[in-house]
């Protein structure tokens, strides 16, 4: 399960449970979005505020021996460009993913605007 807390740790924004352990947590776009792995190998968008699960891959199987995912991080690409890049280490290699959009997404999210909503997701 994950537990996502406000900035002082006073209050619980988010309680998720998944199917298998999580191995691997980032938070990013100033808390909007959150991205979880879990053993299983899927891998899931979510966006905080709507509590909304975006986007779920299977980028890989489970490993039988520990952790599929062993680290997760997520940057902006640029200072104020709200593109960010994710590198994803795995049992076995690693993912490197580009040009997430996530200040659009958002945007899109904020103005209930679907058709960019499902753009942006299908570009991920």
């Amino acid at each position: 399960s994950v537990l996502l807390l406000d900035l002082i740790c006073q209050s619980v924004l988010l309680q998720l449970q998944f199917d298998t352990d999580v191995d691997v947590v980032a938070l990013c776009q100033e808390g909007q979005f959150l991205m979880v792995g879990e053993r299983n190998g899927n891998l899931h968008l979510l966006h905080v505020k709507s509590r909304q699960t975006l986007l779920t891959n299977s980028l890989m199987k489970s490993s039988s021996k520990g952790k599929t995912y062993l680290s997760l991080t997520l940057e902006k690409e640029a200072p104020h460009s709200g593109t960010y890049y994710m590198v994803l280490l795995t049992s076995t290699g690693f993912f490197w993913i580009s040009c997430l959009q996530l200040a659009r997404l958002q945007q899109a999210i904020e103005m209930t605007d679907f058709d960019t909503t499902k753009a942006l997701k299908e570009q991920i």
